[in-house]
């Protein structure tokens, strides 16, 4: 592993607050990406799953949900994600190759990707630490990628507001004439109850 990769990797730990295998393997792939893909200052990305995936390319690359540089529509649950150019929609998904993942060469690596890994004779921190050494020993070697064409919709424009007929509060509307809020629209299936 290089001094640039592990310096990388380090500055991730710091912003996601804990020493997580898939922050290693997210920061790889990262840089994969940067090696097969033209990544410029406003390239786009999908993300397949919430977990440490978006925080490499958070810090390092500037894109977020908040600039809406990172999509996070698709919950596939595969540990991926895509890259591609807003303008041509042309992109690179790279992703962990299960058919590179060989149980003897790395034993707790596929224990902690499979979720079968038994925490009965070491601790998860433990563990993890020998995931980090298998994840640093192969690198790339278990990464692939793949030239797509995304098929997602235009950044979306800025959307309008109102206030909420229920609640009072300022929403963005999803539709033509909607008067009350989504999470008001759900009523009792909203994510919080008000004590």
């Amino acid at each position: 592993m290089s001094t640039k990769t592990a310096e990388r990797i380090r500055e991730t730990l710091n912003f996601h607050k804990k020493t997580a295998p898939g922050i290693y393997l997210a920061v790889i792939m990262l840089e994969l990406a940067e090696k097969k893909f033209n990544i410029k200052e406003k390239s786009n990305y999908v993300m397949e799953t919430h977990f440490c995936i978006p925080d490499p390319i958070q810090i390092l690359k500037g894109a977020t949900l908040g600039n809406r540089y990172i999509r996070h529509e698709i919950q596939s649950g595969r540990f991926a994600f895509t890259v591609f150019n807003r303008d041509t929609k042309k992109g690179l998904r790279v992703y962990v190759d299960s058919k590179k993942i060989d149980r003897e060469k790395m034993p707790y690596f596929y224990e902690f990707y499979f979720r079968c890994r038994d925490l009965s004779s070491l601790t998860r921190e433990e563990h993890n630490k020998f995931v980090i050494e298998e994840i640093k020993k192969l690198g790339e070697n278990m990464i692939s990628s793949q030239e797509v064409m995304v098929n997602l919709d235009e950044k979306e424009p800025m959307k309008r507001t109102d206030l909420c007929t229920k609640c009072g509060e300022v929403f963005l509307l999803n539709y033509e004439d909607q008067k009350i809020c989504g999470e008001c629209e759900k009523g009792k299936d909203s994510y919080y109850t008000v004590l």
